[in-house]
């Protein structure tokens, strides 16, 4: 395995040089065809062709009648940065592949350029050759693209003059703090942890995942006793297609639920004792998310929580009233995470 770097974009090759096959009127120069497929802004098709015959002049593209390599190229992005793709397709059949990553689309399809001219000639030149000296070449009519790439109208279509373009799908993994008030006599604050997917595109679904959360109150001291609370629960929630403003940022309306237990305890009390019961409670909320890098990812999310199971805290013997969870309560989280 051979790995390269250049005008700030990175290449692993990955596969072995074919050996270079000559047409069958014994010219020295390979037969050879290009499929080149990017995304808006990025350089055209005859551009990225002239950068690779300004390396090598071992190779001149290919006639109807002429049994050929072909070298499928293709860019789109990455999260905030660009993928690209070179596959070279052997005349037998055989294919292999190199693949960059850059933040530049013009860098990318520089280093996809250079390894393309390589693969052709292994002593082509690693900078082009100038302009004047460049071998003519005509350009290439516009060909359909294999089954296994993307059609160009999908890409447009998904593609927004401002860099919209959407998260690629992944699964993600969060951990941050939660706090939540109302559900019981003091703030109740701890942390939670979250394993969610994130479909590609804008469909109506932009997340779908589950958090364990652990939040506990301080003391609350009332009637002469204290008495402290923890709620442990799932949360399995969704959220809807997101308003973006940028490339990986976003803002979407989500529902979710609690289930769980809530465990009560008091003291300072002639019977000190602990409960548990069953908690459960429907989230309705705004999550704003946003990537951090290639692999990075902040989240925070405001929730409106309405209580389905609505309990009167008391101290038994005598009977004291401690608090009564109201109809709606609210809560709120903060996630750092990775996409995986």
């Amino acid at each position: 395995m051979i790995a390269a770097s250049g005008l700030g974009a990175s290449v692993a090759l990955t596969a072995r040089a074919a050996p270079v096959t000559t047409s069958p009127a014994g010219d020295a120069t390979e037969p050879i065809r290009i499929e080149y497929r990017a995304e808006v802004g990025c350089p055209k098709a005859d551009e990225f062709n002239r950068q690779v015959f300004r390396r090598t002049t071992s190779a001149r593209l290919a006639t109807g009648g002429d049994l050929a390599r072909t070298f499928i190229v293709s860019i789109e992005r990455r999260g905030t940065g660009l993928a690209g793709n070179l596959v070279i397709r052997q005349a037998d059949g055989t294919s292999e592949s190199r693949e960059v990553v850059g933040p530049d689309c013009k860098e990318v399809a520089t280093v996809l350029a250079l390894a393309t001219a390589l693969a052709i000639d292994p002593q082509a030149s690693l900078a082009p050759e100038p302009e004047a000296d460049a071998v003519s070449e005509p350009e290439p009519a516009p060909l359909a693209p294999p089954p296994s790439q993307r059609a160009p109208a999908d890409k447009t279509a998904s593609s927004q003059p401002g860099g919209d373009e959407p998260v690629p799908a992944a699964w993600i993994i969060g951990l941050g703090p939660a706090l939540e008030a109302a559900i019981a006599p003091r703030l109740a604050f701890g942390g939670g942890l979250e394993l969610a997917f994130r479909p590609k595109g804008r469909g109506p679904v932009s997340s779908a995942g589950v958090e364990a959360i652990y939040l506990r109150t301080p003391e609350h001291e009332g009637a002469g006793a204290s008495s402290t609370f923890q709620f442990v629960y799932a949360k399995p929630s969704v959220c809807s297609v997101a308003l973006g403003w940028q490339a990986g940022s976003g803002i979407a309306p989500c529902i979710g639920a609690e289930l769980g237990a809530v465990t009560g305890s008091g003291s300072d009390v002639p019977h000190t004792s602990t409960r548990t019961r069953v908690w459960s409670a429907v989230d309705i909320g705004l999550r704003l998310f946003q990537t951090l890098g290639t692999s990075w990812f902040f989240a925070a999310e405001g929730t409106v929580v309405l209580p389905i199971t609505r309990y009167k805290f008391v101290f038994l013997n005598p009977d004291t009233p401690v608090y009564s969870v109201p109809a709606a309560a609210a809560a709120a989280s903060v996630r750092f995470g990775v996409r995986l």
